[in-house]
Parts: C-alpha cells; sequence; structure tokens
C-alpha cells in the first residue's frame, strides 16, 4: 500500500505523558513529610468523583476508537464480526446486568457483583497494559518473544492484584492482618521479576525512544505499587488510566488523519469537510457523545457502558495488530 500523504507521532508525546508518574510520586511523598497526609485526606476517594473525569478519560476514548472503523473498508472487513459480537454483548449485558441480579438476594447477589467487577476489573487491566506494551514494541522496532509474554503476564497480574487491593478501599487498609501482608510480599516479588525481565526487554530495543519507552512503563506500574502501598487510591486509579486513556487520542487522531488524507472515506469526517483538523474532532467527538450517555438514565448507561467497553477490548485486539488494517496508516517518528 502506498501512502501519497501522512503525519508522524512525535514519540516524545508518548513518553512525555509518563511524567504524571514521578509528578504524583512526589506529591504523595511531600504530603507525608511535610504535610501530614493533608492532600490524601482532602482528595476523593475515586477519579469519578471529580466532575471533569467522566468528561475526558474511560468512554470518550472508547467512542473514539469506533470512529477509526467508520469507512467503507472497515465496515466491509470488519463489519460482521463487530456485529456478531455487539449481539453477544448487548445478550450478555441483559443478562450479567439484568437477569441475574433481579434473581438473586442477599449473600448471593454479593457474591455475584463481587466476582462480576472481579472480571470486569481483569479484563479492563489487561486491555490497558497490552495496548502500552504493545507500543512499547513498535517503538523498539523488536517481536514479542518469550521474555516479553513473561513479563506482559507478571505485570498483568501484579497490576490486578494491586488493582483489587486499592478498590477493597480501608477495610483492608485498616486490617493489617497476615494475609495482606503476604500479598503484598507477593507484589513485591513480582515486581522484581517485572524489573528484571523490561531490563531484558528494554536491552534488546533497537532505538534509544524504544527503550526509554519501556522503561516509562515500568516506571508505571512501579508508581502505582507505590500509590497502592502508601495508600494513595485516587493516584493508583488515576495513572494507568490518564496515559492509556491520551496514548489513544494521539493513536487514533493519527491514524485517522492519515487514512483520511488518502481516501476522504470517514464517514463522519466527511461531515467536517476538512475544516477542522482530526486531531481535534476526534477527541471533541468522543467527548461530546460519551457526555451525552453519561447523563442518560441510569439504567442505560449500566448496560450501554458493558457493551462499549468489551467491544472496545475486543476490536482493539484484532485491529493494530500485524495484518491489521489500522497499521497500515500509523505512523510514528523513529529516533
Amino acid at each position: 500500500m502506498t501512502i501519497k500523504e501522512f503525519s508522524y507521532i512525535n514519540p516524545l508525546y508518548l513518553i512525555g505523558l509518563f511524567l504524571i508518574c514521578p509528578l504524583l510520586v512526589v506529591t504523595s511523598l511531600v504530603d507525608i513529610v511535610f504535610l501530614d497526609g493533608l492532600i490524601k485526606k482532602i482528595l476523593p476517594a475515586k477519579p469519578e468523583d471529580w466532575a471533569f473525569w467522566l468528561v475526558i478519560f474511560n468512554l470518550p476514548h472508547i467512542i473514539s476508537s469506533f470512529l477509526t472503523l467508520a469507512d467503507k473498508s472497515n465496515v466491509s472487513k470488519y463489519g460482521s464480526r463487530v456485529l456478531k459480537a455487539t449481539l453477544l454483548l448487548i445478550f450478555l449485558s441483559i443478562l450479567f446486568n439484568g437477569i441475574i441480579p433481579l434473581n438473586l438476594s442477599g449473600s448471593d447477589l454479593y457474591n455475584f457483583q463481587l466476582i462480576f467487577f472481579a472480571c470486569y476489573g481483569f479484563a479492563t487491566i489487561y486491555h490497558v497494559l497490552t495496548q502500552q506494551l504493545g507500543v512499547g514494541l513498535i517503538l523498539s522496532g523488536v517481536a514479542p518473544d518469550s521474555t516479553y509474554r513473561y513479563f506482559k503476564w507478571f505485570s498483568i497480574w501484579l497490576s490486578y492484584i494491586l488493582f483489587l487491593l486499592v478498590i477493597s478501599g480501608d477495610q483492608i487498609f485498616d486490617d493489617r492482618s497476615y494475609f495482606v501482608e503476604y500479598i503484598y510480599y507477593f507484589c513485591t516479588v513480582l515486581l522484581i521479576a517485572c524489573l528484571y525481565l523490561s531490563g531484558k526487554i528494554a536491552s534488546a530495543s533497537k532505538t534509544k525512544v524504544g527503550l526509554i519507552y519501556i522503561c516509562s512503563n515500568m516506571f508505571m506500574i512501579m508508581s502505582v505499587f507505590i500509590f497502592a502501598t502508601l495508600e494513595y487510591t485516587i493516584f493508583a486509579l488515576i495513572v494507568p488510566r490518564f496515559i492509556h486513556d491520551l496514548t489513544a487520542f494521539i493513536l487514533y487522531a493519527n491514524h485517522d488523519s492519515n487514512k483520511f488524507a488518502n481516501n476522504n472515506g470517514n464517514y463522519i469526517y466527511r461531515i467536517f469537510n476538512g475544516r477542522l483538523p482530526i486531531v481535534i474532532i476526534s477527541p471533541v467527538i468522543g467527548m461530546v457523545v460519551a457526555a451525552a450517555i453519561n447523563s442518560s438514565v441510569a439504567w442505560f448507561l449500566l448496560y450501554s457502558i458493558f457493551i462499549f467497553d468489551f467491544l472496545h477490548y475486543y476490536i482493539e485486539s484484532f485491529i493494530w495488530k500485524g495484518g491489521g488494517s489500522h497499521r497500515d496508516f500509523l505512523r510514528i517518528k523513529q529516533c
């Protein structure tokens, strides 16, 4: 495929997103040493308590990801596959959010919701980390090998365990049982293993920027470990979401700009007829549509979020891989 016109992502923009990690680590340490935990006391328990958070993060980048498919070639290539997945997810959403909960009560309902949320969390962690590690492979110019696969799964399990500890809240942190202590010991072992494996992967990088990006991913994981240990719950939740979502916006805008410049075929972007750059249109549409969905009635939001999230996870699992059409229009400067 010959690309006549294309733009490139400056990888420094992608790396720059990781600056949130040292910024929040330093903030936490200053708060502990000099402010006696004042910042932690006034912070909300979760990012969603901030009004702006839902406007920018999570659902907006998912809507933008769907825009990348809105042209004839993608509809032809993926349309049937996406439609089948959508129908299945509609059924599963009704089943898990409606039918099953309505037929349970008491401890049974609680246990079901706990298992459901744990599975939901694992899928999210898997999606976030595989994207970040995948970008690292692209930038480093190396193919995934056994070291990468070990690193990926160690990172996923470490992040998932930390996620469960964080979202469990004060109930666990106030009760420093031996069980919880052993979990932290296990997480420490996983962290050390991840550090060793990431070092091996970084040393194999063919580019300097790839090496830096792999190390940055590792620092992101380390920072989540630090925040979980210091009980800065909201920081542990903010860091991966911030990096993942803004990385996604950058990748989508680059792909869509390059593809639209070549075939002018995207159904949504054709409406604007080139009057606005896609780097603006893509996130703005994502935020506007997400805001409308988030302001809808509670039952619709509950059912639709499940469908959108898992459809996004599914689609992203193949469109950016080798052989997927999206890689043909993604361009990142080599440094």
